[in-house]
């Protein structure tokens, strides 16, 4: 079958309105789940490990759900994992709703489902990144790239702005049920797409020759990132960042309620506006065009700024001022993580390009779930004392930053040239 020429052609189009509604639908999910936990049980340690616990899996699955991707067909892949995450979904609403038990029972049915779904998930996501090229043309791929972060954002923003005051308004049942049913769309409108893919057969491979290929691949990605001048620092301050942010993400719903003393609904408003911003620095990076020096400055200078705006959140009491701080934070990560993805296409040759992203996403997201955990756990350790939390972490991070910019090979990588070819 010829590929169409068209960026949002019929197999695109079907992919991405699929997948904007599902991911409006997590969003709410995410916002109501959050605020559920604090009100059943208070417990910032809790709520830390019930959110690390499919970072952990997925992080585990990664890699082998990207294996099993170039093995089998990603549209069967992406339909079932959709279908299987909506009914998961649809159960838990059914069995909070009519099973209104002791809250041990109903947290033990939650863990359940985010396990369910963090596995499907491991295998959905390889299929989704790498089924893009196979139904947009190459020169549309930007295109594509780009109207997938639209459809992040928006779906972001829209989830958190109305999840804190639709689960005040319609419950957390109502809400994983939405959740739930959003991916039965997704699923049903991927069923018409037509995904062109050579499937490799080796039925010859013992299970034993499977893993000793698999895990070649493995170690050659590792090897690729350690031996690449400034890649190998991007992935330490990366795995990092990504620490220290995450007991400012767990705890927000606190500090919120507790310290800012304001409707719930603004944990929902606060993270909208770090998504509106985000969108803002991502849009400011793709129009104004920087020389590579003076675009490694502005990285530098943004992770650092960055930082020092989670510090400002836990010295403020004032709701208007949470609000600018978090508008410019999420300029600030957006401009950053805009050119960092740019970057790291521009220098990772083709044939590795899949396997660097694979390795490097489950080696960052490793620690992700340990911050998680650590988060909530050292936050209720220190009395819920959100100044020491958000200043502490905040300083953390522009240490870190500093310090990284002091490194000649992470400053040389970031400066690299964007307007070379691209390796093959």
């Amino acid at each position: 079958m010829q590929k169409s020429t068209k960026l949002m052609n019929r197999n695109f189009f079907l992919l991405w309105q699929g997948q904007t509604v599902s991911k409006i639908g997590s969003s709410l999910y995410f916002i109501a789940i959050m605020l559920w936990i604090k009100d059943a049980t208070q417990s910032p340690t809790i709520m830390g490990l019930m959110m690390a616990i499919p970072g952990v899996i997925m992080v585990i699955l990664g890699p082998i759900g990207g294996t099993f991707a170039d093995r089998h067909s990603r549209q069967k892949i992406i339909i079932f994992t959709d279908l299987f995450s909506g009914i998961a979904f649809i159960s838990l609403a059914t069995f909070v709703y009519f099973a209104p038990v002791s809250t041990g029972i109903i947290i033990a049915w939650i863990i359940l489902v985010s396990v369910l779904v963090a596995i499907f998930s491991s295998f959905f996501s390889p299929a989704i990144y790498a089924s893009v090229p196979d139904i947009v043309p190459k020169d549309k791929l930007p295109g594509a790239n780009t109207l997938n972060q639209l459809s992040d954002q928006i779906s972001m923003i829209l989830g958190q702005v109305l999840g804190g005051t639709l689960f005040r308004i319609l419950g957390g049942p109502v809400i994983f049920l939405i959740d739930g049913l959003s991916f039965l769309f997704s699923a049903g409108s991927e069923t018409f797409m037509v995904i062109p893919q050579e499937i490799a057969r080796n039925n010859n491979n013992s299970w034993k020759d499977k893993y000793q290929e698999f895990k070649n691949d493995f170690i050659k990605g590792l090897q690729y990132i350690w031996n690449t001048s400034g890649l190998r620092e991007l992935f330490f301050v990366s795995a990092f960042l990504n620490f220290f942010m995450m007991p400012i993400i767990i705890n927000l719903p606190f500090y919120v309620e507790d310290y800012l003393g304001i409707a719930k609904d603004w944990y929902g408003y606060l993270l909208g506006i770090y998504g509106v911003g985000s969108f803002l620095g991502y849009i400011f990076g793709g129009v104004f065009k920087f020389s590579s020096k003076s675009r490694a400055t502005l990285i530098i200078m943004f992770l650092i700024l960055e930082s020092l705006s989670y510090c400002t959140l836990g010295l403020i009491h004032k709701v208007y001022f949470a609000v600018v701080i978090a508008a410019l934070a999420g300029f600030f990560s957006g401009f950053v993580m805009l050119y960092i993805t740019v970057i790291l296409q521009s220098t990772t040759p083709s044939n590795i390009r899949g396997r660097m992203f694979g390795v490097l996403s489950t080696l960052i997201g490793s620690i992700t779930p340990l911050g998680q955990a650590l988060g909530g756990f050292v936050f209720d350790l220190i009395g819920r004392n959100i100044l020491i939390m958000y200043g502490g972490c905040g300083l953390m991070l522009a240490l870190l930053s500093i310090t990284v910019s002091f490194n000649k090979n992470f400053r040389t990588y970031l400066s690299h040239d964007l307007s070379e070819n691209l390796t093959t």
